[in-house]
């Protein structure tokens, strides 16, 4: 998977999250041309927002956190373009991944990430988040499983 900082929204060395909060920075896509209104980002291949988990999310309880992908025309006022579902601590663990998703069509001229806490606070967790255009495929091993 290959990054690039200025497709990045929580940063280079993430973002701590214990509450909902946006991301730290927004991509700014540039005005449109010729009276459009939305734009295709990943014309021809698509492009992916991935979310990793850097720190591993805690809390008290069994917080959640949604990780959603928001569009605006105003950087003010924010559609949810897509939106991951409570995601339980369990898989907040850090080297995570709980995001991989192509970007939907359409989206406006600013992009963000949105984490929204449910059942939180969380006590401690820090994300990742970005724009790319492969996503690293993973594959999880049992223990003493060797590769000849």
């Amino acid at each position: 998977m290959i990054t690039d900082k200025l497709n990045l929204f929580s940063g280079l060395t993430g973002q701590a999250v214990t509450a909902t909060a946006a991301s730290t920075d927004v991509i700014d896509l540039g005005p449109l041309t010729h009276g459009n209104t939305r734009r295709d980002i990943g014309a021809g291949e698509p492009l992916y927002l991935v979310v990793a988990v850097l720190a591993a999310a805690t809390a008290a309880g069994a917080a959640t956190v949604n990780f959603q992908l928001q569009t605006s025309d105003d950087n003010a006022t924010w559609v949810t373009l897509f939106d991951s579902g409570a995601t339980a601590l369990a898989d907040m663990a850090a080297g995570k991944r709980p995001v991989a998703v192509a970007v939907p069509r359409g989206v406006r001229r600013y992009l963000r990430v949105n984490y929204t806490v449910g059942t939180g606070p969380l006590t401690a967790g820090t994300f990742w988040a970005g724009l790319v255009k492969d996503v690293q495929d993973t594959a999880t091993y049992a223990s003493g499983f060797v590769i000849a």
